[in-house]
């Protein structure tokens, strides 16, 4: 997935206009979440958060991944995105810049929503 493309899934989750409730790609996008990329789509799953299912989807991660989970995507993503990695083109840094922030900030909410439980 390229730098720009995991920046368009960043900001679909964490801008309002974007978490529109009767979606149906964002409605699919945590069916597949939750049931990985195989297996049947089940229309009638119900997510408690939506926030949570969305911070789920920036980690690429299934819906209810535990912290040992949790930890390793970040850190995997946090690798494959980190700024220092874009130095050659001001641009691309930026965009690797935002884009941490948000698995930043998706790896914190999820680990005090869990820890919370």
């Amino acid at each position: 997935m390229s730098v720009l493309a995991r920046l368009g899934k960043i900001i679909r989750s964490n801008i309002p206009e974007f978490k529109q409730k009767n979606s149906p790609h964002r409605e699919r996008k945590f069916r597949e979440s939750a049931q990985g990329s195989s297996g049947a789509a089940n229309n009638s799953r119900e997510y408690p958060d939506e926030n949570i299912a969305g911070y789920y989807a920036n980690l690429e991660l299934s819906y209810g991944a535990g912290l040992p989970e949790i930890e390793s995507a970040w850190k995997r993503l946090l690798k494959k995105y980190h700024p220092d990695l874009h130095s050659n083109d001001p641009q691309k840094q930026k965009t690797a810049h935002h884009l941490v922030q948000g698995l930043n900030k998706a790896h914190a909410e999820l680990v005090k929503y869990l820890n919370n439980q």
